[in-house]
């Protein structure tokens, strides 16, 4: 098994270089998966369970805001989590 270039052997070898880039360009994915019409609902249908479930919390941690969090420091908010949390 011939040994992996480093990145000297590239600086030495535009060529080499190229060959290895192209490499890494293929396309690792030769077809795409189709799922069952049911097995795509579920799918959708639980996913879209989830993010009621997330924006349900995120509604509470934005409403939490709202005098019930303790904030550290003036002017501090939980906007951030409301928005990682979605």
């Amino acid at each position: 098994m011939p040994r992996q270039p480093t990145w000297q052997d590239w600086l030495r070898s535009a060529k080499l270089c190229e060959r290895s880039m192209k490499f890494f360009e293929k396309p690792k994915i030769t077809a795409i998966k189709t799922l069952s019409k049911r097995i795509a609902k579920d799918n959708v249908l639980g996913h879209l369970r989830k993010s009621y479930h997330n924006l349900d919390l995120a509604n509470k941690v934005f409403d939490m805001h709202e005098g019930e969090a303790t904030l550290r420091y003036e002017g501090e908010n939980y906007f951030d989590w409301v928005v990682t949390i979605c």
